[in-house]
């Protein structure tokens, strides 16, 4: 600004002693060696921002004192305030002649018109790019989302902005200006409603170019990865470096180890950080990791290999991820959940705790997992024993993942299986077990007796919903010390078995057959029980139900286990009562169809069972699967003379060839009902007891077996049975 009239000269060369200014801007002034008024008007605005105690005040009154001799600061575009021509009258000088080249134009875009390129770059968000602290506040306080808001604002509305001094408005000025634009300039169209519509529009191509932007920054700190820990190592060095790189590694567990505490970190350095400084290392990364869309193949991967083997127990995992060649070694779960959770990544698992075994499973199954000792106690309770095709049906978990939930149920510190193959199980310390009830019931009749017997014996009780296979009862009967298994013999643990009292009603009806047998017809042990004081009733109950009495022909009882003489049982045959044939099919008193038949191998291999044709044709269609606990298990169809698909069923219920099923119907409800049994299982069908059952029923094989042993008296010992 310089000119060669002597007047403007003049002006320029005034001191500013000459003018009134308030004591803030004469002190400032003064500490700036600002003496006239060509130093001042050589000045900018951030310039004259950045002394010492001047703010936004002692700017405005140094620009209207210019104003008022027709002068302006370097940066104005035209003097502020009003030329006094009276103050430059009293200066004797003349006021500047007016500058030939008009103010400079402001830029302008019209967002509608502007190229797409443009439009991307105008809605790009704020946070994604790298700025200071102080700066990132200033975008925060002036509430500043997208670039296209910080481009329509001037270098001095910069300057003005509170905390903002010279060096932060130079920051976000040369933010506008590296993306091509200028600070200042017009944005004709903008509005925030515009700018999130454009951002939708353009959300795939961002996305592409961020992934492009960050993999390109990536592949600037290291080469490509080959494991899920390279790849984390890589991101991280992305977000921090030096010592708070070591900080973040060891805070999130991406060194190989589990994820650590603020406090333990912080320890571990030295000199000794706090916890909040840690707190402030992870805060940092994790604004700077805003910028960035980084691709992690690794980490889905990790994810679809967990997503394929849960359920399972988080340490063999662990080994899964390095099977399947996702981490160069044992890589811990909750770093992979860590990770996840820093890159937005959906986690669709939830930690069960079972038993003090911590597992994963999908969020769906978690309920189901947490249900997993409920089932096996309430379950192992009612029958003694459980498989695991009745497991996972009872979980409603798909068959796929029968494995996993077997290698959970392995480590479980409760559980013993009976068999190598790790089919069968139970829980030894359970309080209540019905099937140790009615084994420990028979062994107390016949102190050495057959796996085939003790297995017809048991399964007579009603309230046994199943009877597992001869070998699983023998493992059952040794392990849980019921007795010893010599083959197919089991010879029985005094200590434990429960021999009945003389008193009860099983008690009277053991001495009947013990004075009057060894067999005796229906008929005749009725009698004979009836006039030894036991209730009619009763006695029908227990004849059916009862693991002491045994059946060895229509309508001929024993004790279970019982040597009988040969041919005593068609000797009584010959002169007992003709009675009604046993059917197998009928209707039961309820209304219901039943179907009764012998399994054989080949129907046990292919669930198909074929019925007469007065009953299919009364059973068409789909059937529920119940057992007589009222737990349910598959779907059934009967076709034609056919109905299919009991192979779940007959697998939960421990069926084997020779024994005996049958099956009710319930058209109401649509369920089929199927008990297991023995010879005499049709005749309980045919004369289904009366509804109103004795309390003495649950004298019979409900008790707990702790007091049942209790009140039982020690009888004496039985002569061994042969098989029937």
């Amino acid at each position: 600004m310089e000119s060669h009239h002597p007047s403007y000269r003049d002006l320029f060369e005034i001191e500013l002693d000459r003018f009134d200014l308030s004591t803030r801007t004469r002190n400032c002034l003064i500490t700036q060696r600002i003496q006239t008024v060509g130093q001042l008007s050589d000045l900018t605005t951030a310039g004259i921002r950045a002394w010492r105690n001047a703010g936004r005040k002692t700017l405005r009154e140094l620009q209207e004192l210019l104003g008022s001799v027709g002068l302006r600061l370097r940066d104005d575009r035209e003097p502020l305030g009003t030329l006094k021509p009276s103050l430059l009258e009293e200066l004797n000088a003349r006021a500047p002649p007016p500058t030939k080249a008009g103010p400079t134009p402001r830029p302008t875009v019209i967002l509608g018109q502007a190229a797409p390129e443009v439009q991307k770059r105008l809605i790009a968000r704020l946070k994604l790019f790298s700025l200071s602290t102080r700066a990132r506040n200033i975008l925060v306080q002036q509430k500043l989302r997208y670039l296209g808001e910080l481009v329509q604002l001037k270098f001095s509305d910069l300057c003005d902005f509170r905390h903002s001094g010279r060096q932060t408005a130079k920051e976000l000025a040369g933010l506008v200006q590296r993306e091509g634009f200028q600070p200042g300039t017009a944005i004709r169209g903008w509005s925030r409603e515009l700018a999130v519509t454009l951002e939708c529009q353009f959300q795939d191509e961002i996305e592409i170019d961020a992934v492009k932007r960050s993999g390109d920054y990536l592949a600037a700190i290291d080469r490509e990865p080959t494991c899920i820990e390279d790849e984390l190592s890589r991101i991280a060095a992305a977000l921090a470096k030096g010592r708070d790189l070591d900080v973040i590694m060891k805070l999130w567990g991406w060194t190989g180890g589990e994820p650590r505490t603020l406090e333990s970190v912080a320890q571990e350095q030295t000199p000794r950080l706090t916890r909040e400084r840690i707190r402030q290392i992870e805060a940092t990364a994790l604004r700077k990791l805003q910028q960035f869309k980084f691709d992690t193949p690794y980490i889905h991967s990790a994810l679809a290999v967990l997503r394929k083997e849960v359920p399972a127990l988080a340490s063999s995992l662990s080994t899964k991820l390095h099977e399947h060649r996702v981490s160069r070694r044992n890589f811990p779960i909750a770093s992979v959940k860590v990770a996840a959770g820093i890159l937005k990544l959906r986690w669709p698992f939830a930690e069960v705790t079972v038993e003090s075994e911590r597992m994963l499973a999908l969020l769906d199954d978690e309920n189901r997992l947490m249900r997993i000792m409920q089932v096996i106690r309430r379950r192992t309770s009612e029958r003694g024993c459980m498989n695991m095709v009745a497991l996972i049906s009872e979980l409603r978990v798909s068959d796929d993942k029968i494995d996993n939930i077997r290698a959970i149920i392995d480590v479980l510190p409760s559980v013993r299986w009976l068999d190598d193959e790790k089919t069968w199980f139970y829980l030894p310390e359970s309080p209540r077990n019905r099937l140790l009830n009615l084994a420990a019931k028979a062994l107390g009749v016949c102190p050495r007796i057959r796996l085939p017997e003790l297995r017809r014996a048991v399964a007579k009780s009603r309230r046994l919903s199943m009877v597992p296979p001869q070998k699983i009862l023998g493992a059952f009967v040794q392990q849980i010390g019921l007795g010893n298994s010599d083959g197919d013999v089991i010879t029985a643990n005094p200590a434990m078995v429960i021999v009945p009292r003389p008193e009860t009603v099983e008690g009277k009806m053991v001495a009947v057959l013990e004075k009057h047998g060894p067999v005796m017809s229906g008929e005749d042990f009725a009698d004979k029980c009836v006039a030894a004081g036991v209730n009619p009733i009763s006695f029908y109950i227990y004849r059916l139900i009862s693991p002491v009495f045994a059946t060895v022909g229509n309508g001929i009882y024993c004790k279970v286990g019982a040597e009988i003489p040969v041919g005593l049982v068609e000797e009584i045959r010959s002169r007992r009562k003709t009675t009604g044939r046993v059917s197998d099919h009928g209707w039961m008193p309820n209304g219901n169809i039943w179907f009764g038949f012998k399994l054989s191998r080949s129907v046990i291999t292919t669930g198909s069972v074929l019925l007469n044709s007065f009953v299919s044709d009364l059973v068409q269609g789909e059937w529920q699967v119940c057992l007589p606990d009222g737990s349910t298990y598959d779907r059934v169809t009967c076709r034609d003379v056919f109905i299919t698909s009991f192979r779940k069923a007959f697998s939960v219920l421990g069926v084997e060839p020779d024994d005996f099923v049958a099956l009710e119907f319930d058209h109401r409800k649509k369920n089929v009902l199927a008990r297991v049994g023995g010879p005499d299982l049709f005749e309980s069908m045919q004369e289904a007891p009366p509804s109103e059952l004795s309390s003495e029923e649950d004298d019979g094989d409900t008790e707990d077996y702790s007091e049942a042993q209790t009140d039982c008296a020690s009888g004496p010992a039985h002569t061994t049975a042969n098989g029937l």
